[in-house]
């Protein structure tokens, strides 16, 4: 481990909060090889868990609230559906956009750069980033076994029995392959509770045919039962005190909840003590990182949507599934909350993308976009009275720095920008902040125009890791080779900025905001003011170094907006031959190609229109964008 990076911790953490984190690793450690040993004596899955007749016939009705819900809300076209299982059955699958050609007995091979990862690891042994062998994720993507919903739903869809046969052969594969406790596939407890929700949903939609119940249903139980247990032990609530709120926390506390509620069900066990802890962490948890605007602080567009998928499915059982313990505990407050905030920021159910994102899914049957949160509110919107009284469409909330603004005018103007806390934990954390503070995200008539780079890859070199997350690559100014905050290691930074919002005053269709980062010597003020159908962008640089720097303003397109030159300073934008604004700066404007990623693992070109000047000890730049 890097040696700055220990210090950075040490100093930041304090010392008897790390004594403390000490002695959970110690313990963590114990808990660890007394596993490791163990499986010597326990080499393989649990067996196959038969249930009779009878339960069958009681929990009929269970998994028909289930399938009501989720057929309720949006069933996918049909036809769609049923094409992709019958390409699954060929060998065909999408991981993101990704299209693979895998053999469903090849669950560790890295579908991508087509190496295998080892089958032989203690889970908590094996690595996640291995030079030349491409990025884990896709093989993790693989295991969380979307591909095997998509083969349930075309069942469900068709009464078709080679969908459950291919589903039955896939799992028997799986446990021959991916040992228990052996290999990454078991190390992230997060994709533990994803692949459990997806077996739930498998069952919710299978549930009905006799083979599925003799054959597959018995064999899903026990991988179920294999993942409770493996979730209950090594979450990130128990062996990580410290790091309230993250997605992991709130995702496993979910996944841990639900699976324990669904196997409840099936046998004597109720874990009303282990839901009661649950519940109690996860309402800590959503405290800490949920503030009263709803806004979700780990500073990314993705990881809001995602919890509040999450939520989504807690809510579903907790109001169809009988549970005292669970129910006397539960809070639906977090979930209300953060989908006005979703509804707030985005633009006809599309999110701004802002920092990281790996487009994972909960709810698998009733949305298969990655970046739009139509589900979700929708359901939220039938759910929460709430939502029909709140008439609020902006977001001002400067404990996360979070500004989102819409006009009411023809020109149907949305804007999204952060000025303020960097990224939720202190620094030399792992955090899923960019370096994108007062980096402009926006939309007119519906159409996206300045977008954001997207996540493309996590574990795949520095490189491409630090390109997602520089200032360079975002909606803002950079100052040459001076990032708002420095890289640490993937996931960390050694320094946050100083960023605060100055002033906001808007109405219905005017808007003004300014704000300022300080980082390195250098000062940034942005102002933002739309009215009358112009917004205007003034930056002000500020360079207290005493050396002239190199500098650039960015803004990234979205790919259907395309840039025509009129002059040296203005470029108009169009979309499908209609015009949409005129940019005009004070400078030159410079347009060039720029790579960005839609959705995890996938790599795309866009245009950028850049301002490239130098900054001596102070410059400012002015840029008009008439709609």
């Amino acid at each position: 481990m890097d040696l700055k990076y220990i210090l950075i911790r040490i100093k930041t953490v304090g010392l008897t909060k790390l004594v403390k984190i000490v002695m959970y690793k110690l313990a963590l450690f114990v808990v660890l090889k007394s596993e490791e040993f163990s499986l010597f004596f326990r080499r393989t899955h649990t067996s196959p868990v038969f249930i009779s007749d009878d339960l069958v016939k009681q929990n009929a009705e269970f998994f028909h609230k289930f399938r009501h819900y989720f057929n309720l809300v949006t069933p996918q076209a049909k036809n769609d559906i049923v094409h992709k299982a019958q390409d699954i059955i060929k060998g065909k699958v999408f991981l993101w956009t990704t299209e693979c050609n895998i053999r469903n007995d090849e669950w560790l091979n890295d579908p991508v750069h087509k190496k295998e990862w080892s089958s032989t690891d203690f889970f908590y042994h094996s690595k996640i980033d291995i030079e030349g062998y491409g990025d884990v994720k896709f093989v993790l993507e693989l295991n969380k076994f979307y591909h095997l919903v998509t083969l349930a739903q075309a069942y469900y869809y068709t009464s078709d029995n080679r969908y459950i046969n291919e589903i039955n052969t896939s799992l028997q594969n799986w446990i021959k392959t991916v040992k228990y406790q052996r290999s990454v596939v078991w190390r992230i407890m997060l994709d533990l509770a994803f692949r459990s929700i997806n077996l739930i949903f498998i069952s919710i939609l299978c549930y009905n045919d006799a083979s599925f119940q003799k054959e597959t249903f018995p064999m899903i139980l026990g991988i179920l039962k294999d993942n409770e247990r493996q979730i209950r032990k090594y979450s990130s609530s128990r062996w990580h005190r410290f790091h309230y709120g993250a997605n992991h926390d709130i995702g496993e506390m979910v996944g841990l909840i639900v699976l324990q509620i669904f196997l409840s069900q099936f046998n004597k066990k109720k874990y009303d003590k282990e839901i009661k802890e649950e519940i109690s962490y996860l309402n800590e948890c959503l405290n800490h990182i949920i503030t009263k605007e709803g806004v979700y602080l780990e500073q990314s567009a993705n990881y809001s949507r995602l919890v509040a998928e999450f939520l989504v499915l807690l809510d579903v059982c907790a109001r169809f599934i009988p549970n005292k313990i669970f129910d006397k505990n539960y809070n639906p407050e977090y979930l209300n909350r953060l989908s006005l905030y979703l509804e707030r920021i985005s633009c006809n159910g599309v999110l701004p993308d802002f920092g990281d994102g790996d487009n994972a899914k909960v709810l698998s049957l009733i949305n298969d976009k990655f970046n739009t949160v139509d589900a979700t509110l929708l359901y939220a919107g039938k759910r929460f009275s709430k939502h029909k009284k709140d008439k609020k469409k902006n977001l001002y909330c400067p404990q996360s720095g979070q500004i989102a603004w819409k006009s009411q005018d023809e020109n149907g103007i949305s804007l999204f920008l952060r000025c303020g806390i960097h990224g939720y934990y202190p620094k030399g954390a792992s955090v899923h902040s960019h370096n994108d503070q007062l980096a402009l995200l926006f939309s007119a008539k519906g159409t996206p125009v300045f977008i954001d780079k997207g996540t493309y890859l996590y574990n795949s070199g520095s490189q491409i890791r630090n390109a997602d997350r520089s200032a360079q690559f975002h909606n803002t100014v950079y100052i040459e080779k001076i990032e708002q905050a420095p890289f640490l290691n993937k996931w960390a930074y050694q320094n946050y900025p100083e960023s605060k919002i100055l002033q906001v005053k808007d109405n219905i269709n005017e808007f003004f905001f300014q704000g300022q980062c300080s980082y390195s010597g250098v000062i940034h003020t942005r102002t933002l003011e739309y009215k009358e159908s112009h917004l205007i962008i003034n930056d002000l640089i500020s360079n207290r170094s005493g050396i002239t720097k190199n500098a650039e303003s960015n803004f990234i397109l979205d790919e259907t907006i395309i840039p025509v030159r009129h002059n040296e300073n203005t470029v108009e934008l169009y979309h499908h031959q209609q015009k949409i604004a005129s940019v005009i700066s004070s400078e030159n404007i410079i347009v060039n190609d720029v790579e960005y990623s839609l959705v995890y693992g996938e790599k795309r070109t866009t245009k950028r229109i850049s301002i490239r000047f130098e900054v001596h000890q102070e410059k400012k730049i002015n840029i008009w964008i008439e709609l």
